[in-house]
């Protein structure tokens, strides 16, 4: 990976997206994406063909929701097809499937392509391995989030819900951090930079806010195979007095590395207008999720604990900094799931940072290797 970037987009040039993945977020992504008016690719895997075929029958996704329309769009499962001649590659699948995607897309890389993980859940250090078989100058970030709130509605379909007023990102290393964030702001003005991407991803609420609630509410699932108001109704007043405990870990951690980040329950706020003094009241108050219904919990559940939780207190042991709602949270969920996440989630060992101090995992999240 050669991290000396030095060429940007032509201010004349339309921007080129690529979108990996083709589940809720690649249908919101790249629906969203080509509403705007830009050229977009969006690519799943072979295996996956049945989430692209109906799209190609179409033509593009029917859209509904915070914006409406017909988003006219190219999807397909041959990668390179998708990704030659993109100017940013916008990965939207989940966390245990970003090696896949990157693997794959590795021989056709580009010079001054970016390649942006969206959500991160560590990606850029867990992935940098990858990232060193490129002999192009590519540009690798993480989001700490996806910017749109989307749920497929059907075939070739998708209800776009809500986007966050603003987003982090940062590349790895953080000195092309800049050149990842004028590209990305032609199509969404929300992205700022953050200083690393420790704060992309330990600013990550996801695993604050999900783990919980379908912990506490397990039995409502079971009855109702996951078919209920997640956000509105699943979070009571004494679910987000755990959701708070484990949200206040993750800022110990946070301040361990030198990050001052504000909490899940002010990002919220910040991203979607809502509104109260408690967490409780922000939920209850948030219209983005008043009807989610979220989709898969178990596969939400899985990415994070396996790649959020387990990293906070991996972290949290290598730092001094106690974590016992997250451990307890990861014990509960692996009773629940029979999966060890202690070994299958990505623990300081697994990023490649035992043995270093604070400031050292600041340099290597900062400057690269």
């Amino acid at each position: 990976m050669n991290s000396k970037v030095n060429s940007d987009i032509s201010p004349s040039k339309e921007l080129v997206f690529a979108v990996l993945g083709a589940g809720s977020a690649g249908h919101a992504m790249s629906a969203g994406l080509a509403l705007k008016g830009f050229e977009v690719r969006l690519y799943d895997l072979p295996q996956f063909s049945d989430n692209i075929e109906p799209i190609q029958k179409r033509g593009g996704i029917e859209v509904s929701g915070i914006e409406r329309g017909f988003a006219k769009l190219k999807a397909t499962t041959d990668v390179r097809e998708a990704i030659e001649g993109a100017d940013i590659i916008m990965t939207t699948a989940r966390a245990y499937g970003h090696r896949k995607f990157l693997e794959a897309c590795i021989p056709y890389l580009e010079n001054e392509q970016k390649f942006v993980i969206n959500t991160g859940y560590w990606a850029c250090l867990r992935l940098r391995d990858i990232f060193r078989q490129t002999r192009k100058e590519v540009l690798f970030a993480e989001t700490t989030l996806l910017i749109y709130a989307g749920m497929r509605t059907g075939p070739a379909a998708v209800s776009i819900d809500g986007m966050k007023t603003e987003m982090k990102v940062a590349a790895y290393p953080a000195t092309n951090t800049k050149k990842v964030v004028e590209a990305l702001r032609r199509a969404f003005p929300q992205f700022t930079p953050a200083a690393n991407v420790l704060e992309t991803s330990l600013g990550n609420f996801n695993p604050v806010f999900h783990v919980p609630i379908a912990l506490m509410n397990i039995g409502t699932i079971e009855r109702t195979k996951g078919k209920f108001k997640f956000y509105r109704d699943g979070a009571t007043p004494f679910v987000a007095r755990v959701m708070d405990s484990v949200d206040n870990e993750r800022l110990a951690v946070a301040e361990g590395l030198g990050l001052n980040l504000p909490s899940a329950t002010e990002i919220m706020k910040k991203y979607y207008q809502a509104k109260g003094e408690t967490t409780y009241d922000a939920f209850q108050s948030c219209e983005a999720y008043k009807e989610y219904i979220l989709p898969n919990i178990f596969d939400y559940i899985t990415e994070d604990v396996a790649y959020g939780l387990v990293p906070a207190a991996s972290l949290g042991a290598l730092l001094d900094v106690p974590t016992p709602s997250c451990k307890a949270n990861i014990s509960l969920w692996s009773l629940i799931n029979k999966v060890n996440y202690w070994q299958t989630g990505i623990t300081t060992k697994k990023l490649g940072i035992v043995g270093l101090d604070a400031q050292e995992i600041v340099e290597l999240a900062t400057k690269g290797e």
